[in-house]
């Protein structure tokens, strides 16, 4: 029976990427743990508008970006799945996709990822380590200028979290941790992820680079039912040839957000505000982002 509902959900997963134009993981700020809700689906949109340049375009009197993603975790394995700690198999999915709109417009559909995570989960705490990849969908297009700035802009508007999503020519070998603490009144917890990044470049040649992310968030719960926190985090690119523009370049962000857990929905508003070069301070001439998001846990 469990091995017929994780076939079930898996196939539910593919047919929902191959619906779905557009699509991507976000930076995590944590869920509220329920018993017997293991799979989890949403979708964002990111926001982006400002006139007059910013630092990726500077010399554009006007500039607009949105980023739509969907994500999903989908438990395939939990070894005592009605008792409190058990062994868990997590399949994560995600799609990013980024518009611009300003002198030149672009939209471009990024890479699907999938990976798989295992771990242990508490009815208090969450323990997982797995690795994944993507699909290089985004080789399908032939980029000049406009879309340069729209792959940048859609990293940017998510602090640079996961770029391998929203960059052209690459495979990535994506490494994961992540770790959630919960108790009455409040939730922490830490990720981290090493991304070993190959080229695919169209005219050969390239260099192999790495890609180290890591994040912590807080928040407290007045009632189990919201959540109010923020999350800081931390993205490290040698070389990386599009979003940091082929310089060694480290991003910090900073995201406060509000999200609202009704079972078996939950929605979320945050803010992604860039602190510092590639990217600017986010108020300044730099970027950042309105997050929206939405979904459901089975």
């Amino acid at each position: 029976m469990a091995t017929r509902s994780a076939l079930l959900w898996l196939v539910t997963s593919i047919a929902v990427l191959a619906s779905s134009g557009t699509a991507g993981a976000q930076p995590w700020t944590g869920e509220r743990w329920v018993r017997g809700r293991a799979h989890r689906v949403g979708g964002s949109a990111a926001f982006f508008g400002r006139e007059g340049g910013n630092l990726i375009d500077p010399g554009n009197g006007e500039q607009w970006a949105f980023s739509p993603s969907f994500e999903g975790r989908f438990r395939l394995v939990d070894e005592n799945a009605f008792h409190r700690d058990a062994f868990i198999l997590d399949l994560d999915v995600a799609w990013r996709s980024v518009g611009a709109w300003g002198d030149a417009d672009s939209f471009r559909v990024g890479n699907p990822y999938v990976g798989l995570r295992l771990g242990w989960r508490a009815p208090r705490w969450r323990l997982r380590f797995g690795a994944g990849t993507t699909a290089p969908l985004s080789n399908a297009f032939e980029d000049g200028g406009a879309d340069r700035r729209a792959w940048q802009l859609g990293q940017a508007l998510h602090g640079a979290w996961d770029p391998w999503l929203l960059e052209p020519e690459v495979q990535p070998l994506v490494l994961r941790g992540d770790f959630e603490l919960h108790g009455r009144y409040f939730q922490v917890g830490f990720d981290a992820s090493l991304g070993v990044v190959f080229p695919l470049r169209r005219a050969g040649g390239g260099d192999t680079e790495y890609v180290f992310q890591t994040g912590a968030f807080g928040a407290a719960t007045p009632i189990p039912e919201l959540a109010l926190g923020g999350r800081f985090q931390l993205v490290f690119a040698s070389d990386w040839r599009v979003g940091f523009g082929g310089d060694d370049e480290a991003q910090l962000a900073l995201i406060p957000f509000v999200r609202v857990q009704l079972e078996p929905a939950f929605f979320e508003l945050a803010l992604v505000m860039n602190l510092d070069d590639p990217y600017g301070f986010a108020f300044d001439d730099g970027v950042y982002a309105v997050l929206l998001k939405a979904g459901g846990r089975f």
